[in-house]
């Protein structure tokens, strides 16, 4: 009887967990949100309809688990920034905490997760207290005594509480609560290395591969080397397409190019001689003339230096992969990461790699 017994049971639970092996686990659920391509931190404008995107409802979000507590540092220049407002010549003096605050609002839509707003916070806490160090090292008669400059009017670089508030209109309260709550967590943290506040560059979509500093600013920044960015190649805007007539691109290359020597074939006119490991177009020819890809990038206004040039019936077609130099934290990535778990400081950690997160003591 008790081996009949046995035999019951074990074919009762063969019943149970059998449907359970046929069933397929579900793939991980990505949060993607419909939000503007933003500027790097060297050029692009938003548009006003990238304004209208700007203002999004806040999704809910769970936040890593606190991290161990950062190494304290001395920053004595660390106490406030002198900025030159580019539309008005004025300079304005703010705290790093409503700077910070006014970067990231700036910089970054609110709907992104906490911590990708937190990675922000850091990154341009860090860009900004780098180029005040060269200001004071090195003066540039045109800042005025200013320690770099921003076009707050023209949502660049930094804007104010009072902007802001006109920008969110009736959703300003719970936008401008989640910036200052991401914030006022990390204000006062940088990033450094070799003890110095390190050049934190960043973009808003890589081609799903960060570039190296070399390939853009012709310096070599250990901290500034290519990582995968996974999570570019889902965010909205990644690839564009812009179209030319072979007038419109004659009309292009020689206002850019004058010595360009373009024959009767518009096949032969643009020529990509050279790609980074990365992917981004380092080298061409164009009507004979020797060109960086930054500089046919600039000539025709393409969102990225990773692109194709396609010709066919006298009509150039050129795709773009990413928006931005490339170089640091992406932006859509670093909300990708957060989206997957990552803490900012993870964050940071895969964006900026051999830099080192710090506290500073006296904010």
């Amino acid at each position: 009887m008790r081996f009949y017994a046995v035999i019951i049971t074990v074919f009762a639970v063969f019943l149970i967990v059998l449907p359970l092996l046929w069933q397929t686990p579900a793939p991980p659920v990505v949060q993607e949100e419909e939000t503007a391509p933003q500027k790097e931190n060297t050029e692009e404008v938003k548009t006003d309809e990238a304004a209208a995107q700007w203002v999004q409802p806040l999704l809910p979000e769970e936040t890593p688990s606190p991290a161990a507590a950062l190494p304290t540092v001395e920053e004595p220049l660390d106490t406030g920034f002198r900025i030159l407002d580019e539309s008005t010549g004025v300079i304005h003096e703010i705290s790093v905490q409503d700077y910070v605050r006014g970067a990231v609002c700036s910089e970054m839509p609110s709907t992104f997760h906490t911590e990708a707003l937190k990675a922000q916070a850091v990154s341009a806490h860090t860009y900004a207290l780098n180029l005040k160090k060269q200001q004071a090292q090195n003066p540039n008669p045109s800042l005025q005594g200013a320690d770099f400059k921003a076009d707050p009017s023209n949502w660049r670089g930094y804007v104010t509480e009072e902007q802001a508030r006109e920008r969110f209109g009736d959703q300003f309260d719970q936008h401008w609560e989640k910036i200052c709550t991401a914030v006022d967590a990390v204000y006062n943290q940088l990033l450094l290395y070799e003890d110095e506040p390190i050049a934190a560059a960043y973009h808003a979509i890589s081609n799903g591969t960060t570039e190296g500093s070399e390939n853009v600013w012709g310096r070599h920044l250990p901290y500034l080397q290519p990582v995968r960015s996974d999570g570019d190649l889902l965010a909205p805007g990644y690839e564009k397409q812009q179209i030319y007539t072979a007038e419109e691109m004659q009309k292009t290359i020689l206002s850019a190019f004058p010595q360009a020597v373009l024959g009767e074939d518009p096949g032969e006119w643009l020529i990509i001689t050279q790609r980074s490991p990365s992917g981004y177009v380092t080298a061409m020819e164009i009507g004979g003339v020797p060109v960086t890809g930054l500089e046919f990038r600039s000539a025709l206004g393409l969102r990225s230096s990773d692109f194709t040039a396609e010709q066919n019936g006298g009509v150039f077609t050129v795709t773009t992969a990413g928006y931005g130099h490339g170089v640091g934290l992406s932006q859509y990535g670093a909300d990708y990461m957060a989206r997957q778990g990552s803490s900012y400081q993870e964050i940071l950690a895969h964006y900026y790699q051999g830099s080192q997160l710090v506290q500073v003591a006296n904010q």
